[in-house]
């Protein structure tokens, strides 16, 4: 636009002097809102230049949460506590979180969660069952020799930490649980353990099988407490740990694991490898199409098993004849297999399913129905 008007005020002064004031006030108009511009993007190089200094701007303030304020009152606390109690009077193993100790820094609220810590556990509303839980998991581990103690650590070695777990299973019947778990991320590969693949289940397995109670089947649950304290650690396979939140000893600080624990990068390994062997010892076959999947020689048992979970099916008719089994046949079926386990592994014995890895289930006449109401309702919350 300035080129085009730069042709007629030259053509102007030579041919056309009228016209040159016309021209010059163009040019006047246009230099003015080019200054105007220059000055406009001048005064914003100024501005930006007038901003004030990293350092000089207020700092956010940042807040540790409220949980980590507290661990370090609570540590001081419990090890005060510790020092106070003379040694005679400790049991082999005291439990440092006394109820004193716990009411004085607990916050009790109308509806808890599960306690992701110790500390949490022993502040919340129902310490009394965590630490019934705690002490009911350390002394099935005891039963069970899972460890043994180690005063000092070999050269080379180092230990690994634990960490409690707790859950409430409200079905079929509200239970407090605390389960010990090893820090398994701090293994090494070769030192520590060799291989870690277990198979579980398909879940197409288990919603086939619960459909056949339609068809008659009878159905039985069975839950193996502290199911990966049973399997043998191979010598090969040589881990220490240290002591866990809640538990002192005036002796040892350390444990050398005899048995698989939670947590352990081997631990489902070991334990399948544990059940497989025992049921194939009582009359069990794996299944082709799901090793998880069991069936007994007898010709209308069948088992499924999902970690520590297991489900229990026994046919109204043989699978090999036409031949019926009554009803007395079925019970009697299943209260011997229910004592076989029982007499091998500590179980829970869970009656009619209600519900299975989360799964719901109800059971009527000539009809079967599964959901997850519960776990969509967690979710939503």
């Amino acid at each position: 636009m300035v080129l085009d008007c730069s042709k007629p005020e030259t053509h102007s002064q030579h041919h056309h002097s009228p016209q040159t004031s016309g021209s010059g006030q163009n040019d006047d108009y246009l230099g003015t809102d080019a200054s105007k511009a220059s000055s406009a993007v001048k005064n914003q190089r100024e501005a930006k230049t007038k901003l004030p200094a990293v350092n000089e701007r207020p700092r956010r303030k940042i807040q540790k949460p409220r949980r980590y304020l507290a661990y370090s009152a609570t540590h001081e606390l419990v090890r005060e506590a510790s020092r106070i109690v003379e040694t005679k009077d400790l049991p082999y193993y005291a439990f440092t979180a006394s109820a004193e100790l716990a009411s004085s820094l607990s916050e009790t609220t109308v509806t808890e969660p599960d306690p992701l810590t110790y500390k949490e556990a022993i502040e919340s509303k129902s310490k009394d069952r965590w630490i019934q839980a705690m002490q009911e998991e350390w002394e099935a581990l005891e039963t069970m020799n899972t460890f043994e103690h180690v005063k000092e650590l070999p050269n080379g070695r180092k230990a690994i930490k634990c960490r409690w777990v707790y859950k409430r299973k409200p079905l079929p019947k509200l239970r407090y649980k605390a389960r010990l778990v090893i820090k398994g991320f701090m293994q090494l590969y070769g030192i520590d353990y060799q291989e870690t693949f277990a198979p579980v289940a398909k879940i197409a397995t288990i919603r086939l099988l619960l459909s056949c109670i339609v068809n008659g089947y009878k159905l039985h649950q069975m839950d193996v407490q502290t199911a990966f304290l049973n399997p043998d650690l191979s010598d090969d396979e040589c881990v220490y740990m240290e002591l866990p939140d809640g538990f002192v000893n005036q002796m040892t600080k350390y444990l050398r694991l005899r048995k698989s624990l939670y947590g352990l990068k081997q631990a489902p390994r070991a334990w399948y490898k544990e059940i497989d062997h025992y049921l194939t010892s009582i009359g069990f076959k794996a299944s082709a199409y799901d090793p998880n999947l069991y069936l007994h020689k007898d010709g209308h048992t069948m088992l499924v098993l999902y970690v520590d979970d297991l489900l229990i099916a026994v046919a109204p008719k043989h699978r090999a004849s036409t031949s019926s089994v009554t009803p007395d046949q079925i019970q009697s079926t299943i209260k011997k297999l229910v004592e076989l386990l029982s007499g091998k592994y500590k179980m829970v014995d869970l009656g009619r399913p209600t519900s299975f890895l989360g799964i719901q289930i109800e059971i009527s006449d000539n009809c079967i129905k599964i959901h997850q109401t519960e776990y969509i309702e967690k979710v939503l919350k």
